[in-house]
């Protein structure tokens, strides 16, 4: 949940405002909010028992969460294109 927080605003943001930096920046986010998410699931991982392919797949799972909240605002935000363009 945290992780949905601290990606769907900003992305928002910088698709709405879009410009020949909006990528680069989508891409920027993407990967420092995923790193951090990925350090403290990590980090929370460690208290259980489990072995590292396990450990691998469910940081896999939270990467894979990560591209689909920003695949899923881009995707809301191309839909808003036609209102815009009239707009």
């Amino acid at each position: 949940e945290k992780l949905k927080l601290s990606l769907s605003g900003p992305v928002e943001a910088l698709l709405d405002g879009a410009n020949s930096d909006t990528w680069p920046s989508v891409r920027s986010l993407l990967k420092r909010e995923m790193q951090s998410a990925v350090l403290g699931y990590s980090t929370a991982l460690n208290g259980f028992d489990m072995d590292e392919e396990t450990r691998q797949s469910m940081i896999s799972s939270l990467e894979d969460f990560a591209r689909g909240v920003v695949e899923g605002k881009a995707r809301e935000e191309a839909g808003r294109v036609l209102i815009r363009m009239k707009d």
